[in-house]
């Protein structure tokens, strides 16, 4: 559950992006930045787009995590 409301508008900005440009091989992190650039600026994109890079990361090892 996100509480960071932030966190949420850059999260669901990304899932549009990926609809809208119809990228099929994956959108680069200027892509997304520019996607997501009305609902934050540059430098909050930036930190939550890490913290979402690193919970994907943690995900995509079976077997590692909590």
């Amino acid at each position: 559950m996100i509480q960071d409301p932030a966190s949420l508008r850059i999260a669901e900005a990304i899932h549009d992006a990926f609809g809208d440009l119809s990228s099929e091989q994956g959108l680069t992190r200027a892509e997304l930045a520019a996607a997501c650039s009305s609902v934050a600026p540059p430098e909050e994109f930036d930190s939550r787009f890490d913290v979402f890079c690193g919970a994907a990361s943690a995900e995509a090892r079976p077997g590692q995590g909590p």
